[in-house]
């Protein structure tokens, strides 16, 4: 039975969704829930793109990347010798550190992007993964944009690194137009080239999921000879996302007499894991998504109910699923049996301090709600780090009141932005129009409201909601959320989240 390698990249091509903002101490508390998950490989950010990356990714590493069970980790480097410097200094320090250098392989690449010839490109490659291996040897080299490359010059870049000591060899679909028979059919052609020089040279493919074909892609490559799968939690990632490692990871446990592999991913933490990185993210995952989604292991009344071990190819309990039901109520919401089910959902990291304030907000859940479950935990712990280290330049929500009628809705609200003490009254449309209205004189900035949605996100009487919003200041797009059981305060929070994400995006 082979091993098929996990390579996680929901902190790095993940996390490039537009608009979405995550803080360091939410991308650590991400990265200590995948590596739970028993992944090989984490690529945990782009260092070269900013001074803040590169000091977060130098974070992420000390936070995760040390202990003696810490998987590969990595980070992104484009085709020169300043990312690759950039990249291996924000790494040095991890147990096991590795460099992950992409090239482009199609001519689409070469001329658009590159402004080089084949040949050209061919040499750089060559120049830059020696470099790559002089500042740590394990390296692995992704060629973009592959199934859009010429094969027969695909295969040149391919043995030109094996020959160069490469660890690992990449193939990515970058654009997501691969057809899993053909692309199979491709891993197969260069696993037979990678043989006939240096079987131990692992090969890896990358799939986007335009096309919708990103996890066939991935096993069928498996099937053809592919050594590492790259995913994402939830599939996220820019346009149309990646892989879902949870759908390779469990479509292999299911099948893995036929494709003779399995992963070491623990499938149990799956749930756990994909309520996390969406309640971080704000992204919201669909009710019908495999695995993970809300209905997956759902009946409809009738037949199938009454079946369900009839219809359902695996169970709830294989994934995680079932966790979310365990209640907590006034007899169990000890302090003790919080602990313990942060614990289940992989939040560990709390101080003293903010466990206490996490403890008072369940307390407060539970008065109006009666029954607490483990899914109400994951919007419970709503954290908002800029606000206590910014405070004097991001807004806060003092107080509020907001008046509904059919004649005049009108709304008054009080922010606090450090000593300053901002008061705006307005009218508007509707009672969230003069709610917004009043948070946009109050703060004085032209944004424009793209989107608004409002969605259950627990069950219950007093079921929490959690209002997304998409903002757009300046050409460029944001996204911010919030949750409770009052979904006009949600509204109001969550506007104020995205203000204060184009502030803190501009700051830095």
């Amino acid at each position: 039975m082979r091993k098929i390698r996990i390579w996680d990249t929901t902190l790095r091509d993940g996390l490039q969704v537009p608009g979405v903002a995550v803080t360091l101490e939410d991308k650590i508390e991400m990265a200590k829930n995948i590596r739970a998950l028993g992944v090989d490989y984490m690529e945990v950010g782009y260092p070269a793109v900013s001074e803040q990356a590169f000091t977060e990714t130098r974070a992420i590493v000390d936070a995760i990347g040390q202990d003696a069970d810490s998987p590969w980790i990595s980070v992104y480097a484009q085709a020169n010798r300043e990312e690759l410097t950039r990249a291996y200094e924000s790494i040095q320090s991890a147990r096991y550190p590795m460099l992950h250098l992409v090239i482009g392989s199609s001519r689409q690449q070469m001329e658009d992007r590159l402004h080089k010839s084949p040949e050209e490109v061919l040499a750089l490659s060559r120049e830059l993964l020696e470099y790559a291996k002089s500042l740590t040897p394990k390296v692995q080299l992704t060629l973009e944009d592959a199934s859009r490359a010429e094969e027969e010059y695909l295969l040149r870049l391919v043995r030109e690194a094996v020959l160069g000591g490469v660890s690992i060899v990449n193939i990515s679909d970058t654009v997501g137009t691969a057809i899993p028979e053909e692309f199979g059919a491709k891993i197969r052609r260069i696993r037979e080239a990678v043989d006939q020089i240096n079987p131990a040279v692992l090969l890896s493919v990358h799939c986007h999921n335009d096309l919708g074909m990103a996890a066939a892609n991935t096993l069928s490559a498996i099937r053809n000879g592919e050594d590492k799968a790259e995913c994402t939690v939830d599939a996220i990632g820019e346009r149309a996302g990646l892989a879902a490692l949870e759908e390779v990871a469990v479509a292999l446990r299911f099948h893995k007499e036929y494709y003779q592999a399995d992963t070491e991913i623990v499938t149990e933490r799956l749930n756990q894991v994909s309520r996390m990185i969406s309640y971080v993210t704000g992204l919201t995952v669909q009710v019908n998504k495999p695995i993970v989604g809300q209905n997956a292991f759902v009946h409809s009344p009738g037949m199938h109910q009454s079946a369900e071990n009839v219809y359902a190819a695996l169970s709830a309990e294989e994934v995680g699923a079932h966790l979310q039901d365990l209640e907590l109520n006034a007899e169990s919401g000890t302090p003790e049996h919080l602990k313990d089910a942060l614990r289940m959902i992989g939040y560990e990291s709390a101080t003293e301090e903010e466990f206490h304030g996490i403890y008072e907000k369940f307390r407060s859940l539970i008065q109006k709600k009666k029954q607490v479950f483990l899914h109400d935990l994951y919007f419970l712990l709503q954290r908002g780090h800029y606000v206590e280290k910014e405070k004097s330049v991001v807004y806060v929500l003092k107080t509020f009141r907001v008046t509904s009628s059919d004649e005049f809705p009108d709304a008054s609200v009080k922010l606090v932005r450090g000593a300053e003490i901002i008061e705006e009254h307005s009218y508007g449309d509707g009672p969230i129009d003069a709610l917004y209205t009043a948070i946009k004189n109050a703060v004085q900035m032209d944004f424009h409201l793209l989107e608004y949605r409002i969605a259950s996100v627990t069950g219950g009487k007093e079921a929490l909601g959690r209002v997304t919003v998409r903002l757009e200041y300046e050409g460029e797009e944001y996204y911010a959320h919030s949750t409770d059981t009052d979904t006009i305060k949600a509204s109001a929070i969550a506007l104020l989240n995205g203000i204060n994400n184009i502030i803190l995006s501009r700051k830095n």
